[in-house]
């Protein structure tokens, strides 16, 4: 958990505990400050770039092998718990299937 502040550690460690039993689900969290908002699609863009792939063989499946949550499924469950109905450009990729709580 490096860079999470120390006092929302026990809060995670806690929500960890309670999910250890939930097998055959992917579980993830995701914490993201103003400076990483937008970031991740730059840097997915960044790195295909580097990588050498043309925009002919770009498609959906190979950007998203470039995000920064390469190999894990898509959310199928936003939850914000700060009540908002808005994705304040989180996961933006990510989220454009899921439902919101």
């Amino acid at each position: 958990m490096v860079g999470t502040p120390l006092d929302v550690v026990p809060y995670i460690r806690g929500v960890q505990l309670v999910l250890i039993g939930y097998n055959g689900y992917t579980k993830g969290s995701r914490f993201e400050n103003d400076k990483m908002v937008r970031d991740e699609i730059v840097r997915a863009c960044r790195r295909l770039m580097d990588a050498g792939v043309s925009s002919s063989e770009l498609n959906e499946e190979i950007f998203e092998k470039y995000l920064d949550s390469a190999g894990m499924p898509d959310p199928e469950l936003l939850i914000r718990t700060s009540g908002e109905m808005r994705v304040s450009n989180f996961l933006l990729w990510q989220i454009s299937y899921s439902e919101f709580v």
